[in-house]
């Protein structure tokens, strides 16, 4: 007869490894990122929560899938071309990184910060790749807000310009620096055609209003600039403009307190009114 043949079984405790797998795979489910891994010619083999949650994902829609035709990038041939071209990279060990807009559902998408980087062994050869990437989505929107918001802050103050350039007055604005003074944060540009002084010389000469105050009325004009009331006031004054000339002038004024700061600032305009000074004095 024939001999019994001698069988041998040998069993392997794998619980350790699978432990292992599931602390990884709980670890990567609980980052705030999304995160995954490919092999080196980009087949999906693993996709943390955050991933799949973002476009309502099952494993098994994506899981051992090529990336590139995966929901997150079927959408368009212009979002997948790169990211092969990234994959092919991330193989040859280099680390890509750049925005991309990646589809969530039916006609929604999210702007991400992607990045893929090679996975080395212990040896230094790549044997996977690492897919990461932050929703920025937010930040994105806010960038463009704020875009806009500039664009729109530009246009104003261009518009703003040509209309106070074309006011026969100087606009100005002063804020407080104690001790009743006030120091010019805005002098329109109509200021050189009234005084002889350019606008950014009465912001880099805080005094110079004392320079141009006519001798006699100096002393008054300052006490009144220094101490206006909250209501409009209006002040009849000369000046000696920079080329020696004395014109009459007059300046309307408001003192506006900032809820938020307490703080005052005091914002006018200045006139010539030596045309209706002269009309007004008797003939010699």
């Amino acid at each position: 007869g024939k001999k019994p043949r001698l069988a041998v079984n040998i069993f392997r405790d794998i619980t350790p490894t699978i432990n292992e797998q599931m602390r990884l795979r709980q670890i990567l489910d609980n980052l705030p990122t999304l995160v995954g891994v490919l092999t080196t010619d980009g087949i999906l083999t693993e996709a943390n929560k955050v991933a799949l949650d973002i476009a309502g994902l099952k494993r098994a829609e994506v899981i051992g899938k090529p990336f590139d035709p995966t929901y997150w990038w079927a959408y368009s041939a212009e979002v997948q071309a790169p990211l092969r071209d990234a994959i092919a990279a991330a193989a040859k060990g280099e680390l890509i990184r750049y925005d991309v807009v990646v589809r969530t559902g039916d006609n929604q998408y999210a702007t991400i910060d992607f990045m893929i980087s090679p996975l080395r062994d212990e040896s230094g050869a790549i044997i996977a790749l690492i897919p990461a990437a932050i929703d920025i989505t937010q930040r994105k929107k806010m960038e463009r807000d704020r875009e806009y918001l500039n664009r729109l802050l530009s246009q104003e103050q261009a518009r703003l310009k040509i209309l106070l350039g074309n006011l026969p007055s100087a606009v100005w604005e002063s804020k407080p620096e104690g001790q009743g003074q006030f120091t010019p944060t805005f002098v329109s540009e109509y200021s050189e055609a009234l005084f002889g002084y350019s606008a950014q010389d009465w912001v880099n000469e805080p005094d110079l209003l004392l320079k141009v105050l006519h001798p006699d009325d100096r002393e008054r004009v300052n006490q009144e600039l220094t101490n206006p009331p909250e209501d409009s006031r209006i002040i009849q004054y000369r000046i000696i403009t920079k080329g020696g000339e004395v014109k009459d002038v007059e300046t309307r004024s408001k003192r506006i307190r900032d809820a938020a700061t307490g703080q005052y600032t005091l914002v006018g305009t200045t006139s010539d009114i030596s045309p209706s000074i002269d009309s007004c004095s008797p003939s010699t």
